[in-house]
């Protein structure tokens, strides 16, 4: 498979989710929610990995958060004595979560100076994408994980290797949740990829709502059927081009939302439909959801957590 640039956008402020992160900066990616206790980015940058992406890009907000994941991502090398303290006390197994983080061979943290939306935090990587000669780059919203079996980032892939369209992660949502996000409209049979594709379908997209009053269905299989867009994006070099010139109108909020409408336009964006589960971590109760999730799917204390949590609802039965 080509050679992909994974960029996580995690700028901006998290208001919401303040009871997680304690202020403001938008630090969500840290919160512990992944296979194994992992943080938010470590998801992320494993479900890379797993994909075959070795080059990461992190936005973020500020030069203190930088200094943030910087100190995360690399904590021996920022702190010298708590590197000397874990050697003296034989610390191995803590010494191992620490080199776990290590999942790429290089990852590169951007700052965006000004709030100047989405579309604006992701051409900030764009000397990456050009330095690196990569096909495209995988998207990854910095407080969105996905459980699945199959990487998210894989999934987008090879749905991109087999149309060379730009590429969309979508979910099926209720009708109640689609006004929620942006909701994609798409031809209603699906591509025939082939056995590559290994996400759930694929479809051709026609254009897209974003959070609107009153959701428009598509129709398949005589279903009304609600695609959001979930975290995951994949773009081309192209698409980057869109977004850092003039039709990218890179000054407002839906600068993004018009790169997707553009390749819509021109049946050039591709919906995949995710073989997993998006989960947010937007909320606290969307953090606890997500943990939940995974701590009872996967790990070595799966069994005894979930003979736990049935006991708890019992008890409060």
């Amino acid at each position: 498979m080509s050679s992909y640039l994974l960029i996580v956008a995690a700028g901006g402020y998290a208001t919401r989710a303040l009871p997680l992160t304690g202020y403001g900066a938008k630090m969500k990616s840290l919160i512990n929610v992944g296979a194994g206790g992992v943080t938010v980015i470590e998801e992320i940058l494993r479900e890379a990995r797993d994909s075959g992406i070795e080059h990461g890009v992190i936005i973020t907000s500020s030069e203190e958060n930088v200094s943030v994941f910087r100190r995360y991502l690399d904590p021996l090398g920022e702190d010298p004595a708590f590197a000397e303290y874990l050697e003296r006390r034989d610390k191995a197994p803590e010494k191992q979560v620490i080199a776990d983080r290590g999942m790429l061979s290089r990852v590169d943290l951007v700052v965006q100076t000004e709030p100047r939306g989405f579309g604006d935090a992701i051409s900030l990587a764009e000397p990456h994408l050009a330095e690196g000669g990569s096909s495209g780059a995988v998207i990854a919203l910095g407080d969105d994980v996905v459980h699945a079996s199959t990487p998210a980032a894989r999934q987008l892939m090879t749905a991109h290797t087999l149309t060379a369209s730009m590429v969309v992660a979508v979910q099926r949502v209720s009708r109640e949740d689609a006004s929620r996000y942006g909701v994609i409209l798409v031809d209603a049979q699906p591509l025939k990829l082939g056995a590559e594709f290994v996400g759930k379908a694929a479809y051709r997209a026609l254009g897209m709502e974003e959070k609107p009053a009153e959701p428009t269905p598509n129709v398949i299989d005589g279903e009304d059927v609600y695609f959001a867009v979930v975290g995951r994006y994949l773009i081309r070099p192209e698409d980057m081009a869109f977004l850092t010139g003039a039709e990218g109108s890179i000054d407002v909020e839906l600068d993004f939302t018009a790169l997707q409408q553009h390749n819509a336009a021109s049946r050039d964006l591709v919906a995949v439909e995710l073989d997993g589960t998006w989960l947010s971590v937007g909320t606290p109760l969307d953090a606890q959801k997500a943990y939940l999730r995974y701590a009872l799917a996967s790990g070595d204390d799966r069994e005894e957590l979930r003979d736990y949590a049935r006991q708890l609802l019992a008890d409060t039965e």
